[in-house]
């Protein structure tokens, strides 16, 4: 196990206790020693390298399927870096730049009725995305950055009271959701519908052709900012089914009045993305920095 030496040797038991209580409060009931070492820490020391002595911001993106994980581990890497390593660390998860329910309503309408469901590429709010990570990047010491924070729960934005403030410019701005650093799919790659969501709503492939467009064009121009992409590289599809699965009976255990959807309602969920994650499981391992192999029960390994 590889010492991480620039965590002094008193503060890893200290930095080992806070991070797995903080992993605790988000509904990882522990972390092995294995993971702490070899990919959080080995993580914070690749993000701390990639600072170096810049007078910018380095953006890190964190990449991975429903339910892998890279929620769990932004957090715990923004905790390491800000309160052991002095580096300044905003966070931004894609999820809290979807379009609200309204306008996704109005998509639904104009474009295509899949188009109410969240997440995949052309439901996001890119602009506001892209005016968040600038206005972050070229901040001085007197400015104050206020970002977006969405409710799952409530599918729309938290009343604005409650977003986020960040105060100056940060070293790292660590951008996290499933389809960061995703490439379009090409023509010739394109298959006819792959699940029963798509045979059902899609058969044409015209909601899915839309949202690749929108990923080949603005998010690329965001996508093209990062400094170093990191991949959490699930080894099947099947297991990102059971991942969001275990993930949505997480949210009950942390909140036991939330209403959870059933088994089959997170499936329907997963089919809107299993056609972009098919391809990234396929193609960004290749152009990825960092790829980090994952099981089904939530072990984690890097080759290095």
């Amino acid at each position: 196990m590889k010492k991480f030496d620039f965590i002094k040797s008193d503060q890893k038991n200290k930095c080992f206790e806070t991070t797995s209580k903080l992993a605790h409060s988000i509904g990882v009931e522990n972390i092995s020693k294995q993971y702490f070492y070899e990919i959080l820490l080995f993580l914070a020391s690749k993000i701390r390298n990639a600072k170096g002595n810049n007078n910018k911001s380095v953006i890190i993106g964190l990449s991975g399927g429903q339910g892998t994980g890279k929620s769990t581990i932004s957090t715990l890497i923004d905790h390491i870096l800000n309160h052991y390593l002095d580096i300044k660390v905003m966070t931004l998860s894609i999820d809290n730049f979807y379009f609200s329910k309204e306008i996704r309503m109005e998509m639904a309408h104009e474009i295509h009725p899949l188009c109410r469901t969240r997440g995949v590429p052309g439901t996001h709010d890119t602009c506001l995305l892209k005016e968040k990570i600038d206005s972050l990047s070229n901040a001085d010491s007197n400015t104050k950055t206020i970002t977006p924070v969405f409710s799952k729960i409530f599918d729309n934005y938290e009343p604005k009271e409650n977003w986020n403030i960040f105060f100056g410019r940060p070293d790292i701005i660590l951008l996290e959701g499933w389809c960061i650093g995703a490439k379009a799919i090409e023509d010739n790659e394109w298959y006819p519908p792959i699940n029963s969501l798509e045979k059902k709503f899609d058969p044409k492939s015209e909601w899915a052709k839309w949202s690749n467009t929108a990923l080949k064009n603005e998010y690329q121009d965001i996508f093209e900012t990062i400094d170093m992409l990191i991949m959490i590289k699930e080894s099947s599809i099947e297991n990102i089914y059971q991942n969001r699965w275990k993930q949505e009976k997480t949210l009950k255990k942390l909140n036991k009045s939330t209403k959870i959807m059933s088994k089959s309602s997170v499936n329907e969920f997963v089919m809107h993305f299993e056609r972009l994650t098919l391809h990234m499981l396929n193609t960004m391992p290749d152009y990825a920095d960092v790829v980090i192999k994952k099981d089904l029960n939530y072990n984690y390994y890097i080759n290095w």
